[in-house]
């Protein structure tokens, strides 16, 4: 057990109407680069962001768009397979995020790799924590989604748009997803985080969706809406709220495998310890102008891309 690799690998995966960065991005601060690496729990992470056409799942869209969370969760593990190649790299512990409809694809993702153990066996295995950021595992009413997609309108750049009947609340697909899901969901650290405030007046994911109800599942608000539930600066109350969970989900992996823990300095109200800031870039470079890597170009401390595929 020992021989697992200290260093881990966050994948993070967007939503519903956002993309690789923008999702995770609030006033130019794109925190899974410029913000999280400054944790000495994370300093030495490959974080990886995972993009697909989320169009897919508003109609009329998805009429010219083949793709479904089935075949995006495929696709993730594809992804993330041919860039764990290595025997180092397959042994680096997995902490997945997702946004929205993103947590979706994890859950199905992981469930994939479990029925197809064979060429997917060392994700599942490799893999530690899930984090969600207002994902509905239950779906969300159409009246809900009519508000989320009005206030995205300028972005998917047409009136009189809905989401696919697989997004609905207890639709089919969602309610055996999450069955299959709870069978799984223990071996995992899980931590959710949902909104407190409202989109257009509603909830999109509210507290009771938002939620799966495992007997390890880590709950906690935060003072956003749906958009920026995971959008964050290094000022903001929710970022040190939720970087005290990861670091939290870190310090939990580095225990089960007996690993050396960063100096702790302060401690924080999860009584996780964080050490000075580090940030992974070349000297007097700024954060904004630190480059984003491709996969062919990833080492070690880099932050990658597994595939972006930004709305237009």
């Amino acid at each position: 057990m020992n021989s697992i690799n200290k260093d881990n690998s966050i994948v993070a995966v967007h939503g519903l109407g956002g993309d690789s960065f923008s999702t995770f991005t609030k006033d130019n601060c794109l925190w899974i680069r410029d913000l999280l690496p400054s944790s000495s729990y994370f300093a030495n992470a490959r974080i990886m962001t995972f993009g697909y056409d989320a169009r897919a799942f508003i109609r009329p869209f998805s009429k010219g768009i083949n793709g479904r969370v089935f075949t995006f969760a495929q696709e993730l593990l594809v992804d993330l397979d041919v860039n764990r190649r290595s025997p180092k790299e397959k042994r680096r512990p997995i902490i997945f995020l997702g946004h929205s409809l993103g947590g979706i694809v994890i859950k199905s993702a992981l469930r994939h790799a479990h029925e197809r153990y064979s060429p997917y066996g060392s994700i599942l295995d490799a893999t530690r924590a899930v984090v969600f950021f207002g994902t509905p595992h239950q779906g969300s009413d159409a009246a809900t989604w009519a508000a989320f997609l009005g206030s995205i309108g300028k972005v998917v750049r047409l009136r009189n748009t809905e989401v696919v009947d697989e997004l609905k609340r207890w639709s089919n697909p969602l309610v055996e997803l999450t069955t299959v899901f709870s069978e799984l969901r223990d071996q995992f650290q899980i931590t959710t985080f949902y909104e407190k405030q409202t989109t257009n007046g509603v909830f999109i994911v509210p507290h009771g969706s938002a939620v799966m109800g495992g007997k390890m599942e880590r709950i906690r608000g935060l003072e956003a809406d749906h958009h920026q539930v995971c959008k964050f600066t290094e000022d903001d109350v929710n970022w040190h709220t939720v970087l005290t969970h990861l670091e939290a989900i870190a310090y939990g992996i580095q225990e089960e495998f007996e690993l050396p823990k960063p100096d702790a300095t302060n401690e924080n109200i999860s009584g996780v310890g964080t050490a000075p800031p580090r940030v992974l870039q070349r000297p007097n470079t700024p954060p904004s102008n630190r480059r984003l890597l491709t996969a062919s170009e990833w080492d070690e401390e880099t932050f990658g891309d597994l595939r972006v595929t930004q709305m237009q």
